[in-house]
């Protein structure tokens, strides 16, 4: 054949490419990659333990504002917190923990309701730091994280 490629060991054959090897097996079987389903699963129970264990805390919290406890007031006057501030304090606590709760079957409720959470947590860590009260800084601190937790979980679960 005039002017056909021919196979590089000139054996005059027209040229053809090689098979490819065939690729080896993996001694260890690998997991296929977690769909979006299992993800977004995984996600939501996350948000429902912590919005429920979050929105516990809220409540019980909302309560000792309310009713006056002694641990809830000893705390809010070492930082400075006027006693007048206490039932709005009580009701943003309690439309926290509502949101959070409402969140379980409306996403943006939840959504919104964990930014609330995050800034009255920020306001709330603020203070105490202001307040040089080191002593109280990990309780708001760590209901910062989890509102934080719980934002990220929500919207990984939409």
């Amino acid at each position: 054949m005039a002017g056909a490629a021919t196979d590089p060991r000139n054996t005059g054959a027209p040229w053809v490419r090689a098979a490819r090897p065939p690729k080896r097996e993996l001694l260890v079987s690998l997991p296929p990659p977690a769909s979006r389903t299992a993800i977004v699963d995984l996600m939501f129970i996350v948000y429902v333990v912590v919005a429920v264990l979050l929105a516990v805390v809220l409540a019980v919290s909302a309560w000792g504002k309310v009713t006056g406890d002694q641990r809830v007031t000893a705390g809010f006057a070492t930082v400075g917190v006027p006693l007048a501030w206490y039932r709005y304090l009580a009701a943003c606590e309690a439309a926290g923990a509502l949101g959070l709760m409402v969140g379980l079957a409306i996403p943006a409720i939840g959504v919104a309701a964990a930014v609330g959470i995050i800034l009255y947590f920020i306001g709330a860590t603020l203070a105490h730091v202001r307040a040089r009260d080191l002593k109280g800084l990990p309780a708001p601190v760590v209901l910062l994280v989890l509102g934080v937790v719980a934002f990220i979980a929500r919207i990984a679960s939409m």
